[in-house]
């Protein structure tokens, strides 16, 4: 074979088909178009990469924050519990303490200045003094200055202006001696 005859042949060969042509040309176009949609993928992940990593990590940064403000809140909470409890037992303890520095319970004191009160001895309940009136203490009338809690004392003046202090105990035996009184006449009424 010729080279001229060889020269034709690789013409032929290389040449290519109208039709060819144009599916190369298609081909080409479609990979064209493959790598600008490649390229503007990649150009967008560049940036939505690091947006969502900066989002995903403001997120952590804020819901740690949160907790973080979340368990502060709670411990303040907890301390301002903790101190009220503080509080409310020694205002107890001090009220405890005033209490025992008192002879006469409350209960105790109260209820003497009621039965002294609606007995018919002529005293009566006084806000300030516990008691007021007066009181007739074998065969002498005496007028109430006070009755303390603190010591359970029956304060008066006998009718010669001198001062009279009935002792706690005093007072117990004769809030006694009125009820047996009460009693006894009660019983003789029943009878």
């Amino acid at each position: 074979m010729t080279d001229k005859n060889i020269d034709e042949l690789l013409k032929s060969l290389s040449t290519e088909t109208k039709e060819e042509a144009v599916v190369n040309q298609l081909f080409q176009e479609e990979q064209s178009k493959r790598e600008k949609i490649s390229d503007w993928i990649m150009i967008h992940l560049r940036v939505i990469i690091p947006v969502g990593v900066v989002l995903v990590m403001g997120t952590v940064l804020l819901v740690n924050y949160s907790n973080n403000r979340k368990q502060a809140n709670l411990e303040q909470e907890q301390i301002k519990q903790s101190q009220l409890s503080v509080n409310k037992n020694k205002q107890e303890a001090d009220a405890n303490k005033k209490e025992s520095s008192y002879f006469l319970s409350k209960a105790e004191y109260q209820a003497n200045i009621n039965y002294l009160a609606k007995s018919d001895t002529g005293l009566k309940r006084d806000k300030e003094k516990g008691l007021t009136g007066t009181l007739t203490v074998d065969g002498k009338t005496e007028t109430v200055l006070s009755y303390t809690r603190r010591d359970g004392v029956l304060h008066t003046i006998d009718s010669d202006q001198q001062a009279v202090s009935h002792s706690n105990k005093w007072v117990r035996a004769y809030i006694a001696k009125l009820k047996a009184k009460e009693s006894l006449a009660s019983d003789t009424e029943n009878n």
